[in-house]
């Protein structure tokens, strides 16, 4: 930035004369790159880390007054892994959470795979490396407790529901069992870990759990949903499973072991959505089952869904899914029956992205026909593309996180944390 003060007043001025010229950007020190038109109302963009590294983004979450995000993957050497936490309304970095890394992990590990927040308050941050899981109290910024897990986590990921997490894990160290998988929870504020069922592999066959959503029936029991996948090497077989699990009573509740179509792969959490209902997510198809018997009650099959690149939203009764080549539709949550299909405008997926609906309207990143990343603003009702924006460097991507009370809506892009003002950017979009 010290290299074009010119052209950072100038386009300070454009991007943001309805600010009184108060330019949102920290720098810190950092070497933004040459910034674009936008029509966006920046409120803040701060750095995730001094030198603008950049990072794969973890999803975003709230904790009180703050957003955290988590510097998931691989990063240089000396950089430390870890979360980093921004008060919604200004930016600043939390008192607690000032230091740059703002969490180390231990035992020299190389990289951070899955982080959340939860909690009673969201007062909790949740953290898993490959061996590891830990838990950090974010008003004090001090560990809670970490507990050491002396198998492979390969699935990098984990759930949480009521006062738990969940996490599956086996001993075998890449990527799949060949014996045994268990499904494990740890209370929040402890850390103490129940092992809650073990599955044995089919023959021919490698397996894996993924972590499962939880949901309280009408008997006030605890289930857990979730996949297990299995795997032939030899001829390349696929198969996936579906189960149930009944916490409170201790057995499985079900298990639907016919439901997808050969070859299927899933690695992708459940949703619940609404009525007693749960949707699996596919590369190849959505389906929704009934959480009481395990019955199938609709399926879409036929579809191409990355696993990286697709995010389910359901919302008011509605499934919102876009697809591989950037087509994006709507269906009936009850019926699965499309109400809408936009394919004349393409959204075409940079890496795992979300959904997020604000008035009406529906907001999610994509690349636009150049190859810019841009946020997206769809009329819910219809598909409607309302406009297109890339944002201040055109590399608008990744998860993005919402609060509907203040209309602000918070993402990542370049090794910077956004926060815009979709209540007063909707007014001044132009046609995409």
């Amino acid at each position: 930035m010290k290299k074009y003060p010119f052209i950072f007043i100038l386009f300070s001025f454009l991007v943001f004369q309805s600010s009184s010229c108060t330019d949102p950007i920290d720098s810190d020190g950092h070497n933004i790159p040459f910034r674009l038109k936008s029509k966006l109302k920046f409120v803040w963009i701060k750095p995730i880390y001094r030198d603008t590294s950049d990072i794969i983004q973890t999803e975003l979450y709230f904790s009180g007054d703050y957003v955290a995000i988590g510097t998931e993957g691989y990063l240089p050497e000396n950089k430390d892994k870890g979360i980093a936490v921004f008060h919604r309304m200004t930016g600043e970095k939390h008192p607690r959470w000032n230091r740059d890394p703002c969490c180390i992990l231990e035992d020299n590990s190389t990289e951070l795979d899955d982080f959340a927040i939860g909690g009673d308050q969201n007062e909790i941050a949740f953290l898993i490396d490959t061996y590891h899981l830990y838990a950090y109290d974010i008003p004090s910024g001090q560990k809670k407790w970490s507990f050491y897990i002396p198998v492979y986590l390969p699935t990098d990921q984990f759930t949480m529901f009521d006062d738990k997490v969940y996490v599956p894990y086996w001993p075998e160290r890449f990527g799949w069992s060949t014996t045994w998988a268990k499904l494990a929870r740890h209370d929040m504020q402890t850390g103490a870990q129940e092992d809650l069922f073990t599955m044995t592999g089919v023959s021919g066959y490698d397996f894996l759990l993924t972590s499962p959503v939880g949901y309280v029936d009408s008997n006030n029991d605890t289930l857990v949903i979730g996949v297990s996948q299995h795997y032939n090497f030899s001829n390349h077989a696929k198969m996936v499973w579906a189960y149930c699990y009944n916490v409170t009573q201790k057995n499985m509740k079900w298990e639907n072991k016919t439901f997808a179509i050969s070859n299927d792969h899933s690695r992708n959490d459940p949703q619940i959505i609404g009525n007693g209902k749960v949707m699996i997510h596919t590369m190849q198809g959505v389906y929704c089952f009934d959480i009481e018997t395990g019955n199938l009650v609709w399926s879409k099959i036929g579809l191409s869904l990355s696993l990286n690149r697709t995010h389910l939203l359901y919302d008011n009764g509605r499934i919102y899914c876009r697809l591989d080549d950037g087509v994006l539709l709507c269906w009936d949550a009850e019926t699965g029956m499309e109400i809408w299909r936009q394919n004349r405008v393409r959204f075409h997926p940079l890496v795992k992205e979300n959904m997020v609906i604000y008035n009406g309207r529906l907001y999610f990143n994509s690349r636009d026909s150049e190859g810019r990343g841009v946020l997206n603003c769809v009329y819910a009702e219809t598909g409607e593309l309302l406009w297109r924006d890339t944002g201040l460097y055109g590399i608008m991507n990744g998860f993005i996180l919402l609060d509907k009370n203040l209309g602000y809506l918070y993402g990542y892009h370049y090794g910077l944390v956004y926060c815009i003002d979709l209540k007063h950017s909707e007014n001044i979009m132009s046609p995409y």
